[in-house]
């Protein structure tokens, strides 16, 4: 089974995360993206299925917004350079196995720099990226989709599935019914209270 997993940080774009996963759900399958929140089973040791999944997906996609490289932890210090930062270890892991890692950067991120990425995920720094802009989301969904079908050789297998009702969303393995929830407010609301710190 081929598989996206979607790495990103809790405190730095949720909403985009949300949108991107809704829109690779509909199109590759649920069971095709892996988002922590909402694939990982209730009494799963989390942080060995985490690693796991990391490095046996066929792709990474890094949610990079304009708060991703300056997130601090709760002792104040910068999110990324704690050893224990899900974010980080989860790129670093896809990497140390050579899984391929996509950028994507979100409205005015910057291109990653190697000076400021830890050692471990230094490599995101020259890997081709991928935008996401909200005005313009609807082509930027679109050209994410044909590049990771175009790329990866175990999605360009995988037919698009038929899309939802008028007024419901995917979001993992959840439908969402916006009609009654609102829009993108409510990916926001299907977030849980928490699996882990990001």
């Amino acid at each position: 089974m081929a598989t996206i997993f979607i790495n990103y940080r809790t405190a730095d774009e949720l909403g985009a995360t949300m949108l991107i996963t809704r829109e690779l759900s509909r199109h590759f399958g649920n069971d095709t993206v892996f988002l922590a929140i909402d694939t990982i089973p209730p009494g799963t040791d989390f942080e060995r299925e985490l690693l796991r999944r990391a490095r046996s997906a066929d792709v990474l996609l890094a949610v990079v917004g304009t708060n991703w490289l300056t997130a601090t932890s709760p002792d104040g210090g910068r999110a990324l350079d704690r050893e224990e930062d899900w974010v980080r270890r989860e790129i670093a892991e896809a990497l140390h196995y050579c899984i391929r890692v996509i950028p994507i950067l979100v409205d005015g991120a910057e291109r990653l720099s190697n000076a400021t990425l830890p050692a471990d995920i230094a490599p995101m720094a020259t890997l081709q990226h991928l935008r996401f802009r909200h005005e313009d989301s609807e082509h930027d969904l679109a050209r994410i989709i044909d590049q990771l079908t175009t790329h990866v050789p175990a999605l360009h297998q995988l037919k698009p599935t038929s899309r939802m009702s008028d007024g419901q969303q995917t979001v993992g393995s959840m439908t969402l019914d916006t009609r009654v929830t609102g829009g993108g407010d409510a990916y926001v609301a299907a977030r849980d209270q928490t699996i882990h710190r990001r």
